[in-house]
């Protein structure tokens, strides 16, 4: 589409105030961080370098490139850029405006002059049909973006960054799974697993213990999650428990670890 006609324009900021609405619904952005994101656009073009997209490789990615693109050209045209755009800022963060106030100005600016601006709004109906597989194709890939994170702080040992992580993930696959049809293959279960372990790892084992009683009664089949609560009642000096639960684990799913970490158990018992 020609980025000399207003139907380009009034369609990208639609798309921008779509993915953006579904990022602060579901908690994947904060107008705080909104904020800083135009700032540093600013920033970039006032210092004519480069602007890195924080949101790279994420659901948001295109929302914040589209939204470069409208802030670049009205900092281009217009003098006041640099004071008209962090006062419209600051009535979004401030909550007398939505985020939408901020599309709906550049692209009212942006499309002056152009020969179809009268026939285009923001109102207007989609290009085509929202196809619902591509909307649930972009949230499943933006859920397992996260879970790669949350992989990698654990392999950091960066725990707490590990569970915000985690804290962002759990929301989202509860709301696609309620807006599909069909299974969705995300592993819930060890997600949680990995929450009670998590929780362990910085010193809060009893809620720890309290996240894996919920999974366990949930999924009363889950030998990993058996094993994790044998590790939680260990430290807790619970060595009793910590072997029924191991006992568990090892009936349902025999491994190595298991049948290692009941050895180690037993050793610990036997010298109280």
């Amino acid at each position: 589409m020609n980025k000399n006609s207003a139907e380009y324009w009034y369609r990208l900021a639609i798309a921008i105030d779509k993915d953006i609405d579904w990022a602060l619904a579901n908690d994947t952005l904060t107008l705080k961080k909104y904020e800083e994101n135009i700032k540093s656009m600013l920033y970039a073009l006032s210092r004519k370098n480069v602007f890195v997209n924080p949101h790279w490789n994420t659901s948001l990615e295109k929302a914040f490139d589209g939204l470069f693109e409208m802030v670049a050209l009205y900092f281009q045209n217009n003098s006041n850029a640099i004071v008209m755009l962090p006062m419209a800022v600051d009535l979004i963060v401030s909550g007398n405006k939505k985020h939408s106030y901020l599309t709906d100005f550049l692209v009212d600016i942006i499309t002056v002059g152009m020969p179809d601006k009268k026939r285009f709004s923001k109102n207007m109906p989609p290009e085509t049909p929202t196809d619902p597989r591509e909307e649930t194709g972009r949230q499943l890939g933006h859920i397992n973006f996260l879970i790669d994170n949350m992989n990698m702080y654990a392999q950091q040992k960066d725990y707490l960054n590990a569970l915000k992580t985690i804290e962002e993930i759990i929301p989202q696959i509860h709301t696609i799974s309620q807006n599909t049809e069909g299974v969705i293959i995300i592993d819930l279960p060890a997600i949680l697993n990995n929450k009670a372990y998590f929780n362990l790892q910085i010193g809060k084992a009893a809620y720890a213990l309290e996240v894996i009683q919920n999974l366990i009664q949930k999924e009363p089949n889950f030998a990993l999650a058996y094993h994790t609560q044998a590790e939680i009642l260990e430290q807790m000096q619970r060595y009793n428990e910590a072997m029924i639960s191991i006992d568990k684990a090892i009936v349902l799913e025999e491994s190595e670890d298991k049948l290692q970490f009941k050895s180690q158990l037993l050793e610990k018992m036997s010298n109280i």
